[in-house]
């Protein structure tokens, strides 16, 4: 079964993404931090939320592309967080603001 990773420390935000999850049929795994060694499983998707992590959207896309090089990396956050958002898509991940997120991350981790 395929595996989203979520890395938020806000329940509503994790209750969120996980009810976006249900269409994909995908299992979902929770982290509160960053994860220093990859989780065994295949991962599909990596979903961050940018307004809980401290460190730059540079930096958390290099760490996952490591432990994740074929994952989907996908960060949410306020929309009126815009330099957080756009730095995170300069980095290479696939933003939605926390509006967007609930009807668009399904679309997004059922895409190959």
């Amino acid at each position: 079964m395929d595996k989203v990773l979520v890395i938020s420390g806000d329940l509503a935000n994790l209750a969120r993404v996980k009810s976006a999850c249900i269409p994909t049929g995908c299992d979902i795994a929770l982290a509160t931090r960053l994860p220093e060694n990859a989780i065994p499983d295949p991962v599909k998707g990596v979903v961050v939320d940018l307004g809980w992590l401290r460190e730059p959207p540079a930096t958390v896309a290099e760490l996952l592309r490591t432990h994740y090089p074929s994952a989907r990396l996908i960060a949410f956050g306020p929309h009126v967080q815009e330099a957080r958002l756009s730095a995170a898509e300069e980095a290479g991940f696939t933003v939605l603001t926390r509006g967007q997120l609930e009807r668009g991350l399904a679309s997004l981790l059922r895409k190959p």
